[in-house]
């Protein structure tokens, strides 16, 4: 397996800015909301746009995020959880330690172009 050493990037929450390593490792698209491997290092965990993590998770996003058990939109994929930077850090966010303006900021992210 090829070994991913991924610089994240900065992200301005505020500003809206996306890095620009912040792409799907599987099409290349860039700008769209981005899920990531759980429980991986950040540096070298992959990156993948919701078609991209539906395929590889044999998932779909809109049937998995409204089941009878959840509160509202759900936002994993399987496995696979929110792609959020950490602000002015090389990393990704846990998956329940994302603040508030994280999740603002990917949230306002297209789910596709």
């Amino acid at each position: 397996m090829k070994e991913i050493i991924r610089n994240v990037g900065i992200v301005n929450y505020a500003q809206k800015t996306i890095p620009d390593d912040y792409k799907c490792d599987g099409c290349g698209v860039h700008g769209v909301k981005l899920w990531r491997e759980y429980q991986t290092i950040a540096s070298q965990t992959k990156l993948f746009c919701a078609h991209c993590a539906e395929e590889d998770q044999k998932k779909n996003h809109e049937a998995d995020w409204r089941s009878p058990f959840s509160i509202g939109d759900g936002d994993q994929i399987g496995w696979f959880i929110p792609a959020v930077p950490v602000e002015g850090q090389n990393t990704y966010w846990g998956y329940s330690s994302v603040p508030g303006n994280g999740v603002d900021w990917w949230k306002s992210l297209p789910i596709k172009k």
